[in-house]
């Protein structure tokens, strides 16, 4: 295979996954009043969701073999759908942001410079190198193969026993998402193709926190904040977590991170709960954590919605679209995860992680114990120059300064959403049969970058709270505090 047929496969099954993703946003109505660049992340993001679980799903419970025509069929369904739409699914014209203060535009312009570099030089190596970490070779790309091979995502190789693999259980949306440009594209086993696949999720992941926090954070903290991630080793550089790499961590973490926003988002409508139901889905098929992330963060929409539903009991405010959105999200997740479990139970567990099947008085016996020496473990890797360039103490001092923005209610959602995921991490290390010095060092940078959307928006409102209070009146007038 050439290298311009391989370039072209890799970026064709991009274009495809956004041009289905971008069909998609035409029915949301917060995603399609969006500037195009920032729809352009959302569509790639619900492109490899929705076609990662439908073709998860249509070959598990469907037989339905994963070829070009299938994967086709399914890529084409929101394109007709949204050109059946006509006008209404079009976006508004006309609409403009408010005007920029000089200040603003400079901190713009650093975030766009900051971010586009990093991203290019992420794509670059994407594109002309193989892959350098230790899980994708060992597992993502041997799971690839399987399902190509077979073209199904019960290929044999899994569902016998006497086969050694690792972590079988492991579900597989990611390596779903690198069969379909090796069936549409017919290309070989070149394990660079799919690598560009991982890499654009830097930039996704960049416009998406600027996104989500500049209505909440001002323009200003939210271009720092995005210059401040491209300079971080751990989620861009690291071959053990960062995009540099096929890990499935930031990949995770950006669908869990995006779909909690959506499912959160006030007021309530039916399309953003399916679409944030679509990205927790996918999510829940990403990593086996997953489930419980995406778990929790359906929790916390339908404990929000009870609440209003307790409130239009009481007679203060109607509940009635709350509570239709978080169903439709509940409903959503729960296809994904009856999927998930439906998958798992067909596959014989060997060679797996020791938490895989454990007791609940496992996990909480084994978290009590091992917390005060867990705790220490998490600090030494949170202090690690190499991998966080000090950020942690800058986000310590930011939290401290901007404590009010937590008051609000998007900031007091996002933190419970990570605090409920640090519960499953300590309870992961707890339930463990390694060592905790063994387990940390190897893990919990991952699980940092699995939190890197939720964290890193609340750092932005954190930091334009703390901007707004403490500077003067004449910076101020220059934009600094926007």
């Amino acid at each position: 295979m050439s290298t311009a047929y391989r370039l072209f496969a890799s970026f064709g099954t991009i274009a495809l996954f956004v041009a289905s993703g971008y069909a998609l946003t035409a029915f949301v109505p917060s995603l399609r009043e969006k500037s195009f660049v920032r729809r352009l992340a959302w569509a790639y993001l619900l492109g490899i969701a929705y076609a990662g679980v439908t073709l998860y799903a249509l070959s598990h419970w469907a037989g339905v073999e994963l070829r070009r025509g299938a994967i086709l069929s399914v890529l084409a369904v929101p394109l007709v759908l949204a050109a059946s739409r006509g006008r209404a699914a079009r976006r508004r014209e006309g609409r403009t942001g408010p005007s920029l203060s000089r200040f603003q535009r400079a901190a713009c312009a650093a975030a766009l410079g900051a971010g586009g570099l990093v991203s290019a030089a992420v794509l670059a190596h994407a594109v002309s190198s193989v892959e350098s970490g230790y899980d994708p070779r060992m597992t993502w790309n041997a799971a690839a193969a399987y399902v190509r091979t077979a073209h199904s995502v019960n290929p044999p190789a899994l569902l016998d026993k006497n086969v050694y693999i690792q972590n079988p259980r492991y579900p597989l949306l990611l390596p779903v998402l690198q069969v379909v440009g090796q069936e549409i594209f017919d290309t070989d086993d070149d394990e660079r193709t799919p690598r560009p696949l991982y890499a654009l999720l830097l930039p996704v992941l960049l416009l998406l926190v600027f996104d989500v926090a500049q209505p909440h954070a001002g323009t200003t903290a939210a271009a720092v904040t995005v210059v401040v991630i491209a300079f971080l080793p751990a989620v861009v550089f690291d071959i053990g977590s960062g995009a540099l790499t096929s890990y499935s961590d930031l990949p995770l973490g950006i669908l869990w991170g995006a779909g909690l926003v959506l499912a959160l988002r006030a007021p309530w409508s039916p399309p953003e709960a399916l679409a944030g139901g679509l990205l927790l889905g996918a999510a829940a098929l990403a990593k086996t954590e997953g489930l419980l992330l995406a778990g929790v963060a359906v929790g916390i929409v339908c404990l929000r919605a009870a609440r209003r539903l307790v409130r239009r009991f009481a007679g203060s405010r109607r509940g009635g679209p709350w509570l239709r959105a978080a169903g439709g999200t509940l409903a959503v997740f729960l296809f994904a995860a009856a999927l998930n479990l439906s998958w798992r139970a067909g596959i014989p567990n060997r060679y797996a992680e020791t938490w895989d099947d454990v007791t609940l008085r496992q996990v909480l016996s084994g978290t009590a114990a091992r917390i005060p020496v867990v705790l220490p473990l998490l600090g030494t890797q949170m202090a690690r120059a190499e991998l966080w360039s000090g950020f942690w103490w800058l986000a310590a001092a930011v939290f401290v300064l901007g404590i009010r923005a937590f008051v609000r209610p998007p900031a007091r959602f996002l933190s419970l959403a990570v605090a409920g995921a640090l519960c499953v991490y300590i309870a992961a290390y707890g339930a463990s049969g390694w060592a905790p010095s063994d387990l940390v060092p190897t893990t919990w940078n991952r699980f940092l970058c699995q939190l890197s959307l939720p964290v890193f928006v609340l750092f932005a409102m954190a930091l334009g709270n703390a901007l707004r209070s403490f500077v003067t009146t004449g910076w101020r007038r220059t934009g600094l505090s926007g």
